[in-house]
């Protein structure tokens, strides 16, 4: 547990135990009332916001809480919030004595509406639907909203009950059909392809309510609970036992899976993370922040995750090593693309830091140094086990012995890890000098610094990053940019994680004589934020690049700005530090890669697919015709497949050392040299390196 914590921990469970009493509501237990006391001091006395539990907090809790519980506003209608509106100020102390009138007025409107979405799902799926419809339905929950009356909810469930059998039955006319016969029979509606997609999406609507009745009324506690403790930031969360069980192993390669950690947002399941080295990692297409629509297994039917708890997507989507599973997943820009990937458990070669030399084919060009890093792992366990800071620090130091004229360190999806290994990662390519202020909510600053004056490389380095790379990615890119020590390449911005979390058990310190009441689960709170040595935060605006390569996500929002509730960013005092004696002129970079970009076919090409994803994101409305929807999808598919085709970069790149001896190995290495060979935003990185070099 943090130390910040433990002076004052038994002090607060004391209090908590001494103040606690009986509820006047019979079905409300000790247990709720504990953990209600426990999450709210725990917020009010550490998050490091210092925010109030107040009127505000409490009104942005009532929203919250039916947003969670009906993202899709197919459950309660408007009139049902009204009734409660009454708590809509007065959640904050209920959250604070541990109270459940509202918890216990609201449970039985739930289950209420509830049995009637269900009656009205059986009754929208028991005839026909049309295929090809003059109505139109809003796809994004966020622009919904509760509708006034039942027959309006009728409404809204007709609507998307058609969307979904507009999809399955796409799905089965493409498998009958030809690519080059599909539009002329989209343009008749085959009766018996659509009693299957209805009977499809009939089975899945029941699976739902299924799903939604096993749920107990603690289980409804437990996501109220989980309302109210994400108020102030998305990364402050309750976990209910359950749930910190699978928080710990949730297919991160403990248990065979496919390596993603998941979370619950708007009534989906979304991926929070890809575990770097997992089987999803490996196969690439899975990215944090895509949203999981469908699994499906080898064998068996495609089950529908909407509307669906973490805990129960997750029992489809694990399964044996080796087994295939194929998942549908809505992208940020609201494309629908389906792949599979083989479970697996995560392989840790794959996670470690990896070198190569490259160079652009032709004479004349310098040979350059290259460093994929996954992650910043480090054995905490085994004090002589592998770190990503001393991994690169070797990588390094066989490149420089080799003569590279220059480094490029990748940094693209990298989610982070160790704090300290990017401080000393850092520290490679500086003297010795502050990294990254941290800063808790009383104002106490720690800044965390190099000790070592010495440099291991001096010369030409370019960090290489993307939108997906990420907190302590952000801290090494960022320090090295404010160092003025290496020049920032790709994605306009990083994603933008820069708050600090520690996760406390609530069971640790409960005295012996109430250990009854445990499990409790544990609760991760934010405590801390990172700021640049200039003063500035990464949080929320990431890490911008000195020179921005074109991406297909360019005009989508993605990151930490695209959750209202993130810290948004602020400036503290800057750390006293020497900027590098090199310099480079950043404008003459951008220019002469300006230049470059406009005569590139893939580039040129991304940027228009780029504007087609931005309008896709924000024309959020679909008209319920099978042939519209297929020609929606088949522009997508075309232009990322533009994009794929041309993307065939021709750079030479060879080992940094001898190649492993395992055949299998020496496979992987082999597949790494033949991917970083084509990939177009390696080349350009190339290129404005050996700009970089005749200005050092």
């Amino acid at each position: 547990m943090n130390r910040f914590f433990s002076a004052r921990y038994f002090v607060l469970i004391c209090a908590l135990l001494m103040a606690w009493s009986t509820s006047a509501c019979s079905q409300v237990t000790n247990k709720d009332i504990l953990l209600s006391r426990f999450i709210s001091q725990y917020m009010q006395r550490y998050h490091y916001t210092g925010q109030q539990i107040d009127d505000t907090f409490s009104e942005k809790a009532f929203d919250d809480f039916f947003e969670n519980l009906d993202g899709s506003k197919r459950i309660f209608i408007q009139p049902d919030l009204d009734r409660l509106s009454q708590f809509r100020t007065q959640l904050d102390e209920e959250f604070q004595e541990g109270s459940m009138v509202f918890f216990e007025q609201m449970f039985p409107v739930y289950q209420m509406r509830l049995a009637k979405a269900e009656k009205i799902g059986e009754k929208v799926l028991k005839t026909a639907l049309p295929m090809h419809a003059t109505w139109s339905v809003e796809l994004s929950p966020k622009k919904r909203h509760f509708v006034a009356s039942e027959a309006e909810l009728v409404t809204v469930w007709r609507l998307l009950l058609t969307d979904q059998v507009q999809h399955q039955y796409l799905n089965l006319i493409q498998a009958k059909y030809s690519s080059a016969n599909l539009v002329k029979n989209l343009a008749k509606t085959d009766p018996i392809l659509e009693q299957k997609a209805r009977e499809k999406v009939l089975k899945d609507f029941r699976r739902w309510v299924a799903n939604a009745k096993k749920e107990k009324r603690q289980d409804l506690v437990f996501r109220y609970l989980e309302s109210l403790a994400q108020v102030w930031d998305p990364h402050t969360d309750y976990f209910p036992p359950e749930e910190k069980a699978n928080f710990d192993i949730t297919m991160s390669g403990t248990l065979e899976g496919i390596g993603a950690v998941l979370k619950e947002e708007d009534g989906f399941v979304k991926v929070s993370s890809v575990v770097v080295g997992g089987p999803a990692w490996r196969q690439g297409q899975l990215k944090a922040d895509d949203v999981l629509m469908k699994v499906a297994q080898a064998k068996g039917d495609t089950v529908d995750l909407a509307g669906m708890r973490v805990n129960e997507a997750v029992t489809y989507i694990r399964g044996k090593k080796g087994t295939k599973v194929t998942l549908t997943v809505r992208k940020p820009h609201g494309e629908l693309v389906s792949f599979t990937i083989t479970r697996d458990v995560v392989v840790l070669d794959d996670t470690y830091a990896k070198s190569s030399l490259i160079q652009r084919q032709g004479d004349g060009h310098p040979a350059i140094g290259y460093i994929a890093l996954p992650g910043f792992y480090h054995d905490f366990n085994d004090s002589g086990g592998r770190t990503s800071a001393d991994d690169v620090k070797v990588e390094v130091k066989k490149l420089k012995a080799l003569g590279v004229k220059g480094i490029i360190l990748d940094l693209r999806n990298n989610s982070g890890g160790a704090l300290d290994d990017a401080v000393r990662l850092t520290g490679l390519f500086i003297p010795k000098g502050p990294v990254v202020q941290i800063r808790n909510r009383a104002d106490e600053r720690d800044v965390m610094s190099d000790p070592d004056p010495n440099v291991v490389y001096s010369g030409p380095l370019i960090v290489l990053v993307n939108e997906w790379s990420a907190s302590a990615s952000e801290i090494v890119s960022a320090a090295l940019q404010d160092y003025h020590r290496a020049l920032i390449v790709g994605a306009r911005h990083t994603y933008g994680k820069g708050t600090v979390q520690t996760m406390i058990s609530l069971d640790e310190a409960l005295p012996a004589y109430v250990a009854f009441m445990k499990p409790l689960g544990s609760l991760k709170l934010t405590i801390q934020k990172y700021y640049r040595i200039n003063g500035d935060t990464t949080q929320y605006k990431g890490v911008l690049a000195d020179v921005v390569l074109p991406y297909t996500s360019d005009s989508v929002t993605v990151g930490e700005r695209t959750n209202p509730k993130s810290l948004k960013p602020d400036t503290i005092s800057s750390a006293k530090f020497t900027p590098w004696s090199a310099s480079f002129n950043v404008q003459i970079l951008n220019e002469k890669t300006q230049v470059r970009l406009q005569n590139n076919p893939v580039f040129s090409k991304v940027g228009r697919v780029a504007t087609l994803l931005k309008n896709e994101q924000d024309a959020t409305e679909e008209r319920l015709d099978v042939t519209q929807i297929w020609t929606h999808q088949d522009r997508l598919r075309r232009a990322q497949q533009e994009i794929n085709v041309l993307a065939n970069s021709s750079l030479e790149v060879k080992p940094s050392g001898p190649l492993p001896t395992l055949k299998e190995k020496n496979a992987k290495q082999t597949e790494w040299f033949k991917a970083t060979a084509k990939d177009p935003y390696l080349h350009e990185t190339v290129q404005i390196m050996e700009d970089l070099i005749q200005q050092f």
